[in-house]
């Protein structure tokens, strides 16, 4: 199951061969159907199909005034043979039918909001996702859609990078090496925010037990699965990026000997998840940086959102000013800062 076409999204990457694309198959791409299936459960109000109906102009009294007015009525979409799909003059309120353009495809981020109201209230998280996010892939053809991806790049602060087994089957690890360092070295020269450690993490391969024609041996397989894990940890060494490592056996692989049991897929997603939560609670959030400043007895003026991962204090007192330069040091809103300070009582 896909939100969009699947082998379009990952024909731009199929180069660094983790994967082989004639592989995919049997999808399903659920974003197609899910606007018929909200439509159908949320109709039009009363007013927007009241406002479609024919009138007969001799039902026009006196009382009435008719004006001609500038709209788009000339151009509408609605089709009465089909009354629960969208079109461009729909009155409905935005909180049930939020898309006004005929075979509208919605957003992913737009459909988790609507049907579980967990998506971020925040504009830049409810653009469409469904496109490569890096310029050299040329997804954008308007100026406005290539600031967007740079927004959406620049919004994420994390990068976590799973390998799939079926690369270290397939390629030799120097290779794949040599492939992660040109994206590390490629993502940090396009996307300079992300030069902490952190702020990269390539996680590492679990075991493999089913031999492919490069490596027709466990052994052979073995060897280079554990060579790849062991060069990826010199890696980032190298280029200072942090390390997954996957606590994921033998045992915890199905039958096919590549995959994970069904009954050991929450392991997996329960490891990466404890590892994001432990990422984010490095991360100083708005509040705490205002009780932080207050603790040191920093007056300002005001403090606006972190953007860039750079946070611009205003004062109109330079008093206040310089005795914020004399407290705070470089290292006050470092992970290492935060860490400390919610380990302490305020």
């Amino acid at each position: 199951m896909t939100w969009g076409d699947l082998v379009n999204k990952l024909h731009p990457f199929e180069q660094f061969n983790f994967f082989d694309i004639s592989q995919v198959t049997n999808t399903f791409n659920l974003q197609d159907s899910f606007a018929r299936q909200w439509n159908t459960a949320h109709p039009h109000t009363a007013d927007c199909v009241a406002r479609h109906q024919p009138i007969v102009e001799e039902s026009i009294s006196a009382d009435f005034l008719v004006c001609l007015v500038n709209s788009d009525d000339l151009d509408d979409e609605f089709d009465p043979t089909h009354p629960i799909d969208d079109y461009n003059t729909c009155i409905c309120p935005s909180e049930i039918r939020p898309y006004k353009t005929k075979n509208a495809l919605w957003s992913l981020q737009k459909a988790v909001q609507f049907t579980f109201n967990l998506t971020l209230d925040k504009s830049i998280t409810l653009n469409t996702w469904s496109c490569g996010l890096d310029l050299y892939l040329h997804t954008w053809r308007l100026d406005t859609e290539k600031r967007t991806r740079q927004a959406l790049i620049y919004y994420a602060i994390r990068v976590l990078f799973p390998i799939g087994t079926n690369s270290v089957r397939n390629t030799l690890a120097l290779q794949i090496i040599t492939q992660v360092e040109d994206i590390i070295s490629m993502l940090r020269s396009h996307h300079p925010h992300l030069v902490q450690k952190t702020d990269i993490t390539i996680a590492t391969v679990f075991p493999c037990y089913k031999p492919s024609s490069p490596f027709q041996t466990h052994s052979l397989l073995s060897s280079n699965v554990n060579n790849y894990n062991e060069l990826l940890r010199n890696l980032s060494s190298l280029h200072n990026f942090s390390i997954l490592d996957i606590p994921i056996t033998g045992d915890h692989l199905g039958r096919d000997g590549t995959h994970l049991d069904s009954i050991h897929i929450s392991y997996l997603s329960n490891t990466i998840q404890e590892y994001v939560h432990d990422l984010m609670n490095r991360i100083w959030p708005l509040k705490e940086i205002k009780a932080y400043l207050t603790y040191k007895k920093i007056q300002y003026n005001r403090l606006p959102e972190i953007w860039k991962q750079k946070l611009c204090i205003q004062f109109t007192n330079p008093v206040h000013r310089e005795h914020a330069e004399k407290t705070l040091t470089l290292n006050d809103f470092d992970e290492n800062s935060y860490s400390e300070w919610c380990s302490q009582e305020h």
